[in-house]
């Protein structure tokens, strides 16, 4: 307790005001070091332009990480795919009621909101983003390069406000004068080294001046709210840049948007190039070396004479001299005194010091490392292949970038792009950058296949497996039947057995994978022999094969039946019924041989285009008669198939929006067509969408 407390509790009885309902904690003023920022820091971003303008090594860091960033281009995707109506909260999948409040009042983004995405010429602000016809692309990248030189960006929307004026319908909290809506006009990016940001001493944005916004050039007292011209509200400047044409151009909040990268700061960011700095001289040292010597032709020595004149050294020097105008490659002769070269040789010739020698270089080479290291950019994005090959991983040179690329994209798509689009009034759809991320293939498949692997030990030991959103998923305890072997990715070492070429079981299920986990092999014959031993159930097909040929044809007609009668027709999907169901196994090429000798006139490319698209066919017909026979009217069933790179944009897309709990068949028949048309496809006897196909339906089970 203080002195002056305990005074006042004594001799003043203690009484205190009444005690307040809120109190706020003290905003602490700018440290020393953040004060030199009133209106120095644009001289200290002139340096590190200095440095990238003149370091050919910053030029193309600055350059591969722009382009790296924005080489996919930008995309209009929605924020979510269901958003309640009565809280406001978005969800990412399709509920029927809110996961906050519980309300069914829900809807999808409203596709009328892309209209704010245009000018009113209808051409879009990603084509088109200022007067200049710079798209959007291009004024980020602009951004982008000198956030990377000196961390510091910023993105200038030039607006046009309307203001409420009397009688109008004014809400409750305005006034005539206040802004009422802004339009975009353009978007443009500010050089760092002439934009200035205005705060107070403790660092918010403000709190120096004010100024109307139909009057930009008088800057008015903090304490004013009226324009004294126009009675419109002032509002305070958060930011000036200095121009040629007009000494300064002051802007209000939200009208600049300032991003940092390499170190965030509430008022500016460090330029990286000034921790680096001694790299940097290093390196412009050596390039500097370099050029010299290449550009003043310097001879690689001299020839010393023995003489005993040493008087005609001016003149063997002129000579030389004029030697060396004629022909800068000559190695000059220069006569020496007998008496200075006692015990000499009368000819010698005397190297210089080689520049640049190999010694030189391995120091650049190092000093190079160094610095890309620390942008994270390896030498295999630097056109370097001396670091690629042999025991150089280059798949982790490409994740090392990739990190780097990802940290740009970020801001971008969680900062700059959500303002943008707030600048637009847009709310129901986002702006993002397509991920450039170069994968490593070689590790892709080794983690598949090492995930391949972990799944059939699980089946092995009588696990059950199944996958959901692409990834395997286990029981918590095994069965007491051993669950069957798992058909391994493609590129795995194959038996005979596990091939689903030659012998294999006579019914679905036995030693054999489910159909979601087929993996491409690259072999279209095996891959179709493959899929439908995954999906068929033998004895089902033997049993209803008349019935699914007959509402086969009933459907559609292949073209490669195109001139062959339905008797002959019906006889060759007859007979890769007989072959599909057969045991042993059974292979393309052996069904292609069967049918050739039945049907001599008909070109074997042909047969084999039919053998594969037929037999894909006959399974998912013969799947789906199972499944009416044999599940009950209120089954649910979902669209399963492999999630890899193979995996097209429709199949993919409707295995990530259909409901989890699952639909029944036709609603899930009507969802699949309905998905296909959206894509410009047409759906084959209900549930192709097109040839080699590895996706279907499977029921599910409590909404797995």
């Amino acid at each position: 307790m203080s002195l002056w407390t305990r005074f006042t509790s004594k001799f003043m009885g203690g009484q205190d005001a009444a005690a307040p309902r809120e109190a706020d904690t003290d905003r602490p003023g700018l440290s020393p070091i953040d004060m030199i920022n009133f209106g120095f820091v644009q001289p200290v971003l002139r340096n590190a332009y200095f440095f990238a303008e003149n370091c050919s090594l910053l030029s193309d860091i600055d350059l591969t990480l722009t382009q790296e960033t924005f080489r996919a281009g930008i995309s209009i995707e929605p924020a979510f795919v269901r958003k309640c109506a009565n809280c406001g909260h978005e969800m990412q999948d399709k509920k029927k009621v809110c996961d906050s409040c519980g309300s069914g009042d829900l809807r999808e983004p409203d596709a009328s909101e892309l209209r704010l995405v245009e000018h009113l010429d209808g051409a879009s602000f990603l084509d088109r983003a200022n007067d200049a016809c710079q798209t959007l692309s291009e004024v980020c990248q602009q951004t982008e390069h000198h956030r990377n030189i000196c961390d510091n960006g910023y993105i200038l929307a030039i607006r046009d406000y309307l203001f409420w004026q009397e009688g109008d319908d004014i809400p409750e909290g305005k006034e005539p004068g206040d802004v009422q809506e802004f339009f975009v006009k353009e978007f443009l990016a500010l050089d760092p080294r002439f934009y200035e940001k205005v705060f107070d001493k403790t660092g918010k944005p403000g709190g120096r001046h004010k100024l109307c916004l139909n009057h930009r050039k008088n800057l008015y007292d903090v304490h004013m709210e009226r324009c004294p011209q126009c009675g419109l509200k002032l509002h305070e400047v958060t930011g000036k840049y200095y121009t040629s044409t007009e000494s300064v151009v002051y802007f209000v909040e939200d009208e600049v948007l300032h991003l940092t990268k390499y170190y965030p700061h509430a008022l500016y960011g460090f330029p990286p190039a000034f921790k680096l700095r001694m790299n940097i001289f290093a390196y412009m040292y050596i390039e500097g070396r370099i050029k010299s010597y290449y550009e003043k032709g310097r001879p690689p020595g001299i020839i010393a004479v023995a003489t005993s004149n040493p008087q005609g050294l001016d003149e063997s020097i002129r000579k030389i001299n004029a030697m060396l105008a004629k022909d800068p490659n000559t190695l000059p002769w220069l006569p020496v005194d007998v008496g200075m070269t006692k015990g000499a040789k009368a000819v010698e010739y005397v190297p210089f010091m080689q520049d640049p020698s190999e010694s030189m270089m391995k120091v650049k080479d190092e000093v190079r490392r160094s610095i890309c290291s620390y942008f994270n950019v390896s030498p295999i994005f630097m056109a370097d292949t001396s670091a690629s090959g042999g025991l150089n991983n280059e798949g982790h040179q490409i994740t090392v970038t990739n990190r780097a690329i990802e940290m740009s994209q970020e801001g971008w798509n969680t900062k700059a792009f959500p303002w943008i689009m707030r600048q637009l009034h847009v709310g129901d759809w986002k702006l993002e950058l397509v991920s450039s991320e170069q994968n490593d293939e070689t590790a892709e498949l080794q983690q598949q296949l090492l995930e391949d692997q972990h799944a059939k030990n699980m089946m092995d030991m009588g696990f059950q497996v199944w996958t959901d959103d692409g990834k395997f998923r286990f029981s918590d305890k095994p069965s007491e039947k051993p669950m069957p072997q798992l058909q391994p990715s493609a590129g795995a070492p194959q038996s005979d057995a596990s091939s689903g070429v030659s012998g294999a079981p006579t019914n679905k299920g036995e030693d054999m994978m489910p159909f979601e986990l087929v993996h491409y092999t690259g072999d279209e014959d095996k891959d179709a022999v493959i899929f439908a031993n995954a999906l068929v159930n033998k004895e089902s097909l033997l049993e209803h094969a008349s019935q699914i040929i007959d509402a086969l044809f009933s459907m559609s007609s292949p073209a490669e039946f195109v001139g062959i009668g339905e008797r002959q027709a019906k006889g060759i999907m007859g007979t890769i019924v007989e072959s599909m169901t057969q045991r042993g196994g059974w292979s393309v090429s052996q069904v292609v041989q069967r049918l050739r000798e039945k049907n001599p006139s008909i070109d074997e490319d042909d047969l084999r285009r039919i053998v594969r698209t037929e037999s894909e066919r006959i399974a998912v017909k013969a799947h789906e008669i199972e499944a009416v026979e044999n599940d009950p009217p209120e089954a649910r069933y979902q669209w399963r198939g492999a999630r890899d790179r193979r995996t097209c944009k429709t199949h993919d897309r409707i295995m990530r929006t259909q409901p989890k709990e699952g639909l029944r068949l036709n609603d899930l028949k009507a969802f699949v067509a309905k998905a296909a048309a959206e894509d410009g496809l047409t759906v084959q006897d209900d549930w192709l969408l097109h040839p080699n196909q590895r996706g279907s339906f499977k029921r599910v089970f409590g909404g797995l």
